[in-house]
């Protein structure tokens, strides 16, 4: 089923806001890219609200003190800095086992819809 959530021209990239869709409070962020991606904005370790974290450059790197930062954004929890890529809901420390449950949007019309079954 859709839901309408709000205009596209209501969601800058780089920003991100919150929506309710059959009461459940979701996360939607836009990349810098302008793509739009949406997770349930609940940390899947202690609950916080991803809302209230920010977004930021994800770093990547092979060894201790060599890393880069990328173009790709991820949500950092506000409580204890868990991260999570925004097309997964993957943490990036425990990428297998840790996660947050992501929901495919499409942008009709200048408008975002959020695809979720029952």
């Amino acid at each position: 089923m859709k839901h309408e959530l709000f205009p596209l021209s209501e969601l800058e990239p780089g920003q991100m806001r919150t929506a309710v869709v059959d009461g459940i409070e979701v996360l939607v962020a836009r990349d810098r890219d302008g793509t739009v991606y949406a997770l349930r904005n609940r940390c899947a370790h202690s609950g916080a609200r991803l809302s209230g974290g920010r977004l930021l450059e994800k770093v990547v790197g092979d060894d201790v003190d060599e890393y880069e930062l990328t173009d790709e954004l991820v949500v950092r929890c506000p409580w204890h800095g868990y991260e999570y890529e925004l097309p997964t809901g993957r943490c990036i420390a425990d990428p297998r086992r840790v996660r947050v449950r992501a929901y495919p949007l499409t942008v009709e019309d200048g408008t975002i819809w959020l695809e979720k079954g029952k």
